[in-house]
């Protein structure tokens, strides 16, 4: 086995180890499960929630967009770089202070205390699940994807592989496995994509090297209509591209439990404070590197791998692992995030409200994690056994 493989190899036992190392804690109570018994700080949440939030897309689906479009993707960077601040605001001490005195342990069930309908309880449940196991399912694709380019083994090894380890830690560490692996993986997003930023930008000529390169093979490549003005004139589709991360955040179960997972109200404003600068330093890279291979590499088959063929072309072997495993971050984080969140809109929306109101503490545990494994395994063996196209989200 080569010794980049090996490397990266250390980096999904140590998010196994993260997992494992939560378990007791996790098994304490119910609150310790689904929540970390909302003691999870500034630093941990703000990473946590942008991490889970930006999903393989940033990696992958992000450099594609700005690949083909232009400068015109940036839209949905600028909506991004201020999603936090929005949802945070809005959303974090409200969320943090009612969801305790409700007694609500999930998005779902605090919608149905806050409103005093059990409809919202039901619908929200029935929304949730299908479109959490849906983004779980790209998530799934991202991974086999990104760790078959990276390893070379088949895809269907490579989903086994990446989504063995996801599941086992989701599962045996619950919530706070969830929360410190996303803010571990938070960092080695933005480290990895800040050092290849770094060693791009000057084979482009920084910025105004790589808009007049680009102005030379399309001009329509700055515009911000995107290339070949394909939405000249259309406000609303740059409207909606902003948009739908300034606000779309405050809408995911995965990302909105954080405000309720939080150590008090108070730590909002520290968390706005965190993710705003994460956000900063983060969130337009990606696409700038998007826009970089169309000079350095035009003629890439597949611009979803934008990212991983600019590592394998400007660093060895083994820091080409270690970038790499930022890819993965990406992915995991979000994934783990979904599994987490379906298994306890199941055990605890579903299961504990409809199906056993006095289920014990130990039967909801059981119940969360035998959904998240189902759940996971489903999916899994649908991938492993059709290689299907799918649209990372």
């Amino acid at each position: 086995m080569n010794l980049d493989i090996i490397v990266f190899f250390i980096y999904l036992l140590a998010m196994l180890g993260i997992g494992l190392y939560f378990t007791r804690k996790a098994s304490v109570s119910t609150d310790h499960y689904l929540l970390g018994n909302r003691k999870i700080g500034a630093p941990v949440t703000a990473i946590s929630m942008q991490s889970s939030s930006m999903s393989g897309f940033m990696f992958m689906g992000g450099p594609a967009q700005a690949f083909q479009e232009g400068w015109h993707a940036l839209w949905y960077a600028i909506g991004d770089a201020g999603g936090s601040i929005v949802n945070l605001s809005v959303l974090g001490k409200r969320m943090r202070r009612m969801s305790q005195l409700l007694g609500a342990l999930s998005p779902i069930e605090y919608l149905e205390k806050r409103f005093e309908s059990t409809a919202i309880r039901v619908y929200g449940a029935a929304v949730a699940i299908i479109f959490l196991f849906a983004y779980a399912f790209a998530q799934f694709i991202a991974a086999g994807k990104a760790l078959e380019a990276m390893s070379g083994f088949s895809y269907q090894l490579a989903l086994v592989i990446g989504i063995g380890v996801i599941v086992i830690y989701t599962v045996a560490g619950g919530y706070l496995a969830v929360a410190f692996s996303g803010f571990v993986q938070g960092v080695i997003m933005l480290i990895g994509v800040s050092i290849i930023g770094i060693m791009v930008l000057p084979q482009v000529g920084g910025l105004s090297g790589l808009n007049g390169q680009l102005a030379a093979i399309d001009p329509t490549y700055l515009s911000i209509w995107g290339r070949d003005l394909i939405y000249y004139g259309q406000w609303g589709v740059i409207l909606g591209a902003v948009l739908i991360y300034a606000i779309g955040y405050m809408g995911l179960p995965h990302v909105s439990v954080k405000h309720m997972s939080m150590e008090g109200a108070d730590t909002t404003k520290n968390a706005i404070l965190w993710s705003a600068g994460f956000n900063q330093l983060f969130t337009f890279t990606p696409y700038i590197l998007g826009l970089s291979a169309i000079i350095l590499m035009p003629s890439i088959s597949d611009p979803e791998m934008v990212i991983p063929e600019m590592v394998y072309m400007l660093f060895p072997g083994i820091a080409a692992a270690i970038l790499l495993s930022a890819i993965m971050a990406a992915i995991m984080s979000t994934c783990d995030a979904l599994l987490m969140q379906a298994g306890t809109t199941l055990s605890r929306d579903v299961y504990s409200r409809f199906i056993n109101k006095k289920a014990s503490h130990k039967q909801q545990l059981l119940v969360s994690r035998l959904c998240i494994l189902i759940g996971a395994l489903s999916v899994l063996l649908w991938l492993y056994t059709s290689r299907q196209p799918f649209l990372l989200l």
